[in-house]
């Protein structure tokens, strides 16, 4: 009986990780900028996409919180810190649904519908330069750009982009037989190093090098419609003989964003 109880938790603890809740409870949320509807939270599950763990948006900016349970009647939200301590957020709610509201400071949302289903969304409110991650990837194989998208439920359309750094050394791949017996991976040399766009390609800025903050003009960071926004770099470093880049390689922008 012992060892079928300790199978039977294992087995459990296994459907946990991968999973992320046994016995048929799950839990999924979004945090979106802007006031939706319960049907616009259906149509945005039914669209799919990257189901990001934040959002940011500027000072007074409405943030939604889709979210649904399986296998529960109600969930347990928590609001930290609550915007406004007179008229908390933080409650019991229906297993599904959505809760609109106004953060003043990066907030963290807590949606539980047991003890195993519990997810968390952050909430980025830029009173400040902020910060924001991005992961660029090689749009192809020859190592020619170069992009990443600023998805537009995720980021304020008041945003602007100020600042751009690549946190990345400019590494590519050797091809087999590259001439003097070399091969894997090499680096390359800058500056020039990205020859970057902004979204609407209104126009055209340069990183030298990697790791050094580039200042731009504020321009908005995302298109005001629910479009995602992609930010593209022409890959101009100097790369001795022929090159190639994994298409799984992942390249770090920051972006420091303010609001008007």
């Amino acid at each position: 009986m012992i060892r079928r109880t300790f199978a039977a938790l294992a087995l459990c603890a296994t459907q946990l990780l991968l999973a992320g809740c046994p016995c048929g409870q799950h839990v999924n949320a979004r945090a979106v900028v802007g006031s939706l509807s319960d049907s616009d939270c259906m149509q945005l599950a039914q669209e799919g996409g990257v189901n990001l763990p934040y959002a940011y948006t500027c000072p007074g900016g409405p943030i939604t919180l889709c979210y649904g349970a399986d296998g529960v009647s109600n969930t347990t939200i928590t609001i930290d810190p609550e915007p406004d301590p007179t008229h908390p957020v933080s409650g019991s709610y229906p297993r599904a649904g959505h809760v609109t509201f106004s953060p003043t400071s990066n907030t963290t949302i807590t949606v539980r519908a047991s003890d195993c289903a519990t997810t968390t969304k952050v909430v980025n409110v830029i009173n400040g330069p902020t910060i924001s991650h991005f992961d660029g990837h090689w749009d192809d194989t020859l190592c020619s750009s170069i992009s990443y998208d600023a998805d537009a439920r995720a980021y304020d359309p008041r945003a602007m982009a100020i600042k751009v750094e690549a946190k990345f050394v400019p590494r590519v791949d050797l091809p087999p037989n590259t001439p003097g017996g070399m091969s894997g991976p090499a680096t390359c040399t800058t500056p020039p190093f990205l020859d970057g766009h902004s979204p609407d390609r209104s126009f055209n800025f340069d990183i030298q090098r990697p790791n050094i903050p580039r200042s731009i003009t504020p321009i908005p960071l995302t298109r005001p419609r629910p479009l995602p926004s992609n930010w593209l770099y022409g890959f101009v470093a100097t790369c001795d003989h022929g090159i190639t880049c994994p298409a799984d390689a992942v390249l770090p922008f920051d972006m420091t964003l303010i609001c008007p």
